[in-house]
């Protein structure tokens, strides 16, 4: 089957659970009332920065009476834009697509509208962070991050700013945590991977990772794909262990 075919047929079943909704208005700012239908629905919200489009998933037998496990994905830089459609296609969403039984959870997809780092649009993400936990029914105990490439070190930055309300971080291809983040997220149960031919961001920046979270007291578990090169995150979110991680925060 063709890339281009297996797109077009993802894209059919996206509808099918629920399809696209555009135009849905903005969290807490007198939005009409919320989709209850299992998939994909597209939203903007307005922020000091400008406007983001983000997409929410809904799972199987969503239910807003319950309070479910919040996963919020960042793309990497190839899926910057103003579309809002672009990271559903990559990583965490097209596994969502191709597997949607592994996530009984709440998934939320933002779009940075270029590609400059996620760090560069706290004053767009902390605002849409915050509107999540107020805006659908989420369980605040299970709140993780997770992302590629750029959006792994978006995995590290908000992580570590909001270690006391996220409950795990799972970055794919990502850049290196600093040692002050480190520290920050010592007690955050982490889970990250990294191709072993990846020519964009060398490995060796996720072995210094693990490096630092374990001087800070931490112990992540890392899955390195040997023969992968920088796009080894389709293998991750694949895994249906790693789908069981991320839906049970990091258990």
């Amino acid at each position: 089957m063709t890339h281009a075919l297996t797109i077009v047929i993802l894209a059919l079943a996206a509808l099918t659970l629920g399809g696209c909704v555009s135009g849905a208005g903005e969290p807490g700012r007198g939005a009409p009332a919320r989709p209850t239908t299992p998939g994909l629905h597209a939203f903007r919200m307005t922020t000091p920065e400008g406007e983001l489009p983000y997409h929410i998933w809904l799972p199987q037998g969503y239910d807003r009476s319950k309070r479910w496990p919040l996963i919020v994905f960042f793309h990497g830089s190839g899926e910057s834009g103003v579309d809002g459609s672009r990271p559903i296609w990559q990583g965490l969403g097209l596994a969502l697509l191709q597997n949607p039984e592994r996530f009984p959870a709440i998934v939320a997809i933002p779009q940075k509208p270029d590609k400059r780092q996620w760090t560069e649009f706290d004053a767009m993400v902390l605002p849409f962070l915050d509107a999540l936990l107020t805006d659908w029914p989420v369980d605040r105990r299970r709140v993780v991050y997770t992302g590629v490439s750029q959006g792994g070190r978006a995995c590290w930055h908000f992580g570590a700013m909001h270690a006391d309300r996220v409950a795990a971080l799972a970055p794919a291809a990502a850049f290196a945590l600093t040692p002050e983040q480190a520290l920050a997220l010592a007690r955050t149960p982490i889970w990250l991977s990294h191709g072993g031919q990846d020519t964009v961001i060398p490995e060796s920046d996720a072995r210094t990772s693990v490096e630092r979270l374990r001087a800070a007291g931490n112990e992540p578990t890392y899955t390195l794909y040997p023969e992968a090169g920088h796009v080894s995150w389709n293998e991750f979110y694949g895994d249906p262990k790693v789908a069981a991680w991320l839906v049970g925060a990091g258990k």
